[in-house]
């Protein structure tokens, strides 16, 4: 197999960066695309003179006759039509054509679920990247109906200040795959994709649409969560100035990017009806954690009410950051982030999680902050949704902490898990921290150690399987390395609290455990 090689790549989507912005049909439309499946209906738009007839007809398998709807384009010249319910499958062609002598034609058109795979950087990191491309590309080939569909990211910059009802460039029309584009697909997406697809056996076509930007958060939220979050006393990073909680030495550098890729890049998405959202943020975010405790969740809430997916069709799956080599004032903070990531959605029913954090990478060409290993990244946040979304019986996180209580006349901890995180039981892993990650990154747990004075201090801890039964153990114990003193108590327990998490406790299906730090330690 000849694979795609990069300057074909480059000219690929050069040519196809002049895309025509207001034709008939949407340029977020085209052949081979999947539209949405039953029980939701897939909608169809464009732009033509204004009060013209538009017409849409298409036929496929489950359509025993040819359906015809009928639109009139309003005072701008936006027509829409929404097709009937259909089941997943394929493929249909339709027929779109106006009273003003335009017609447009979709072919190899499949029904089935359609997710937006938003983020940053880490979200562009394309399939090609990763040492074992080669099998992954051959192996995409294999599965044509899951459909690719990636925008364009260079948009003059007088367009992105407002909100836009077309993409200004579409770097790869919807296709299936082939070598060259998934070459350049982001990984995360394909595997999140890929492993819904192979869970339905290849009966539940998928398509994905990939508008990642590498950027700050205040660019992906609309005017209105813009606005409220300033209301509730958020305050953007812009400018050269610091925020408060950052070192002197940071600033955010740049001028604002409110909303700009909310305007160009969720706008023109809009009218597109969708199954979900995955979601890779948060690198930008480092020392700003608060703005995720407004921005996040209401960023989410509102792509779900604008999706018009307001009665449980519309799910997101967001992803808790990989590990990176930070300078030693970072390493907390992106803990930080980390945890108010996931606290701050956990109100949300229909938004799930997955785990990075044992997916670091410390010799990647991209530069620690970008793992070039995104598979087990993908079908974990793929995992997520087959749990949430699709109610499936598959193991969808790993071990979460519920209560800590000491054990009496040790230096120790029991930590007591959620049944529903065991899985098939605990397995510890001997991973250790190596000479590329500074050891100021990578610890794993650590027990707060408080004096009769209330000084109080993190050490180092061991950990070690417990409640151990019938050759499945369901606990763990962590206890300091030496003796703890007379009068020293042990008031607190974390794990996972740096950069790079030092993770050895893993369910069976290999989920590690979810980061936590309590001070609310009991007595058994």
């Amino acid at each position: 197999m000849e694979l795609c090689r990069p300057l074909l790549f480059l000219c690929l989507s050069l040519l196809w960066l002049g895309v025509d912005s207001r034709g008939l049909l949407s340029n977020a439309l085209g052949s081979n695309m999947v539209l949405q499946r039953a029980p939701q209906q897939a909608r169809l738009w464009g732009w033509t003179k204004p009060g013209t007839m538009v017409i849409v007809s298409y036929s496929g398998p489950h359509v025993e006759r040819q359906y015809t709807g009928i639109a009139m384009a309003a005072i701008d010249g936006a027509w829409h039509v929404l097709l009937p319910r259909t089941p997943a499958g394929g493929p249909y062609e339709i027929v779109v054509s106006s009273a003003a002598n335009e017609t447009a034609m979709l072919s190899n058109v499949m029904f089935g679920d359609v997710y937006v795979c938003s983020g940053q950087s880490n979200m562009m990191v394309g399939v090609g990247k990763d040492p074992d491309y080669v099998a992954q590309i051959t192996d995409a080939l294999k599965l044509k109906d899951i459909r690719l569909f990636r925008s364009g990211i260079a948009v003059p910059a007088d367009l992105m200040d407002e909100p836009q009802p077309e993409f200004g460039n579409v770097q790869l029309p919807w296709n299936e795959p082939h070598d060259w584009n998934v070459f350049g697909f982001s990984a995360v997406c394909w595997h999140f994709g890929r492993t819904i697809y192979n869970y339905h056996n290849g009966t539940l076509p998928i398509g994905l649409v990939q508008n990642a930007w590498a950027t700050r958060m205040e660019a992906f939220v609309s005017p209105e969560v813009y606005a409220e979050c300033k209301s509730a006393g958020w305050r953007p990073c812009d400018g050269d100035e610091p925020m408060p909680n950052m070192p002197k030495e940071y600033k955010c550098g740049s001028a604002s990017t409110a909303s700009q890729v909310f305007n160009v890049q969720f706008q023109p998405l809009l009218p597109m009806t969708l199954r979900g959202l995955a979601f890779y943020k948060g690198e930008a975010e480092l020392f700003y954690e608060e703005l995720f405790a407004c921005a996040l969740p209401a960023f989410l809430d509102d792509l779900r009410i604008k999706f018009g997916n307001p009665r449980g069709y519309f799910h997101a799956y967001v992803m808790v950051l990989q590990p990176w080599i930070a300078p030693e004032v970072d390493s907390v903070a992106l803990a930080k982030l980390r945890m108010s990531m996931v606290a701050s959605t956990g109100h949300l029913p229909w938004v799930g999680w997955a785990t990075a954090i044992d997916q670091g990478d410390p010799l990647s060409p991209l530069g620690t902050i970008h793992p070039r290993f995104k598979r087990i990244p993908g079908e974990r946040l793929g995992a997520a949704a087959l749990c949430l979304g699709y109610k499936a019986d598959v193991q969808c996180k790993g071990p979460e902490v519920t209560r800590v209580t000491r054990l009496e006349g040790t230096p120790s901890v029991r930590l007591e898990l959620a049944a529903d995180s065991i899985g098939a039981g605990l397995k510890l892993e001997k991973n250790k921290c190596t000479a590329d990650v500074p050891a100021y990154d990578c610890t794993g747990f650590e027990l707060r150690l408080t004096d009769g004075k209330g000084k109080s201090r993190w050490v180092p801890a061991l950990e070690a399987l417990s409640d151990c039964r019938t050759g499945l153990c369901h606990s763990v114990t962590v206890a300091v390395h030496a003796p703890v003193p007379s009068g020293v108590n042990i008031t607190g327990a974390r794990f996972g609290y740096n950069s790079w998490p030092l993770c050895t406790v893993y369910n069976r299906e290999g989920w590690p455990l979810a980061p936590f730090e309590t001070l609310a330690i009991g007595d058994r």
